[in-house]
């Protein structure tokens, strides 16, 4: 390898991509320099403002050397990166918060894949986002991995902030782990909903009423 392109790469890596762009050096020759750098935000950077690279041979790379966050970002940002590649080496790293950002960013994300991943890593912050913010996300199955993580605190925020969670079984478990804060709180949610519920029943009762009296 030149070891001055690969000096140029540690110490003035701008400098060096402009001078790729403009043809001063070898696309071929940057991209194999840069890949055999080893740094991620280096690969990432070139596989995003260099036109007509070798995007396969980077992305190779990026997953080689395991960093969850730029394989995330290179399926992200980079044109024609593999998505299916770069998600498998996400789940493989076993790294919640990348594996719930590929669900949430990624068009064309295996939503079913990632969800069973994320369950598997039993961090019950980011099976609680995945539910609340991935779209299509099966609730039942993130609720049923909540309840097994025996946490009631984000119990209890499973079943206040997820659209289509089971209250009622959710204040069972909570009740089961016998967390006095969490319990009374998950009944004011249910007494809330019953209350609205009763509104709800009772202004549908009255506007059959008004609309009987015109007639």
């Amino acid at each position: 390898m030149n070891l001055n392109i690969m000096q140029l790469i540690n110490q003035y890596f701008k400098g060096f991509l402009e001078l790729v762009e403009l043809g001063f050096i070898d696309k071929e020759v940057a991209c194999e320099a840069v890949s055999k750098s080893n740094n991620v935000k280096y690969i990432y950077e070139f596989a995003l403002n260099v036109k007509e690279v070798n995007i396969e041979k980077l992305e190779d790379v990026i997953i080689q050397l395991k960093n969850a966050e730029y394989i995330f970002r290179f399926a992200k940002d980079i044109e024609k990166a593999n998505i299916e590649k770069l998600q498998e080496a996400v789940i493989k790293l076993e790294d919640p918060e990348y594996i719930y950002e590929f669900a949430s960013d990624i068009k064309g994300a295996n939503i079913e894949k990632l969800e069973e991943a994320i369950i598997k890593t039993k961090d019950v912050e980011f099976i609680y986002r995945f539910a609340k913010y991935v779209e299509k996300a099966n609730i039942k199955k993130l609720e049923e991995a909540i309840i097994q993580s025996g946490d009631a605190e984000y119990i209890y925020y499973f079943a206040y902030y997820v659209d289509g969670a089971n209250i009622e079984e959710l204040a069972k478990a909570n009740f089961k782990i016998g967390d006095i804060k969490f319990i009374q709180y998950l009944k004011d949610i249910i007494n809330t909903r019953t209350i609205n519920e009763q509104n709800y029943n009772k202004n549908k009762e009255e506007q059959v009423l008004e609309r009987n009296l015109k007639k």
